[in-house]
């Protein structure tokens, strides 16, 4: 099947056929980041034989830790999944999606189908559609959108 996921450096990597619910990581990702190396001090701490991190606004993906020890990059088995949305689609209530382009949007008093694909993501997930220019914090999501989530469906 044809499965990819986002690395680091936000280009796909092909899932293997045989990665049941696993990425396939490489320690190739490690080299090929064009992210700066920065010392564990600048994000955490460190002392000897373990480390702490704190990295703050990660963006939709999977990642591989990655350390630099005598030089040598060494990528750590366990991917860092982070969920949420990757795409988003807005269409037709036939499916026919708007390309947002040359006055081609949805419009007032139509109804309006969103679709949204990412990594993690459950039918058990809350929505919230806001004219705010950001979005507030989830212990703010009232129960009128509990009462939406029950009744939208969740397939493209």
């Amino acid at each position: 099947t044809n499965r990819s996921v986002m690395t680091a450096q936000r280009r796909p990597r092909r899932l293997l056929a045989s990665d049941v619910g696993q990425y396939s990581l490489n320690v190739a990702d490690c080299y090929m980041s064009s992210a700066p190396l920065l010392p564990i001090s600048a994000k955490g701490s460190a002392t000897p034989g373990s480390f702490t991190l704190t990295l703050e606004d990660m963006g939709t993906g999977v990642y591989i830790v990655c350390l630099n020890i005598g030089n040598h990059f060494r990528g750590m088995p366990q991917p860092v999944v982070v969920s949420g949305p990757i795409f988003l689609q807005l269409s037709r209530p036939n499916g026919s999606p708007y390309s947002l382009q040359g006055g081609d949007s949805p419009v007032a008093g139509q109804p309006l189908r969103i679709w949204a694909e990412g990594i993690g993501m459950a039918p058990t997930d809350l929505f919230l559609l806001t004219g705010a220019p950001v979005c507030p914090p989830p212990h703010n999501v009232g129960p009128g959108n509990r009462w939406l989530e029950g009744n939208a469906t969740s397939s493209p």
